[in-house]
């Protein structure tokens, strides 16, 4: 578990990293470091954290939420560290949801992880809100080891839309 100290270094490198609308209130996030199925691994120097990873260890599979480092640290092989790390410690499928490379900056990030052996699949995904009042963001699913169908992704959507966004929706 993140301690209170820790949680306000991860939620201020979660607010550097990532626009408001893909990550929920500092209280909700919180709040999910109790719930069974959310997992945070950190990454410190000396006394710093300067890096996180956030996922949550579903029935079916691992599902990654958040990936951050430090600003001044990014590009220095933390988010590799991170992600092999969550690689090596299961035998389910991983998810992670990206943005469609529609720029410099969303082309790298897939590029990222499929270098980390991950594939893009081309099927519609929506993510749900993670804020009251936020609207669903159009994304896509990357997964580990193999690329799969939409249809072979449907249980585990419904997992994670469970889960992670509290919703049966599917």
């Amino acid at each position: 578990m993140v301690t209170f100290n820790r949680y306000e270094e991860l939620f201020k490198i979660m607010q550097e990293a990532f626009p408001e609308i893909e990550y929920r209130t500092k209280e909700h996030q919180e709040k999910l470091l109790s719930h069974h199925c959310y997992n945070v691994k950190t990454v410190t120097k000396g006394e710093e954290l300067i890096g996180f990873a956030a996922f949550w260890e579903l029935g079916s599979c691992r599902f990654i939420e958040h990936v951050a480092t430090i600003p001044e640290l990014r590009g220095s092989g933390i988010g590799k560290y991170l992600i092999n790390l969550l690689i090596s410690t299961t035998e389910k499928p991983i998810f992670l949801e990206v943005e469609p490379p529609e720029d410099e900056m969303t082309a790298r990030r897939i590029e990222f992880y499929k270098r980390l052996g991950f594939h893009l699949n081309e099927f519609p995904y929506l993510q749900l809100p993670l804020r009251v009042g936020d609207e669903a963001q159009t994304l896509m699913v990357m997964s580990y080891p193999k690329p799969i169908s939409a249809d072979r992704f449907i249980p585990y959507k419904k997992e994670i839309y469970f889960e992670v966004y509290n919703s049966n929706k599917i």
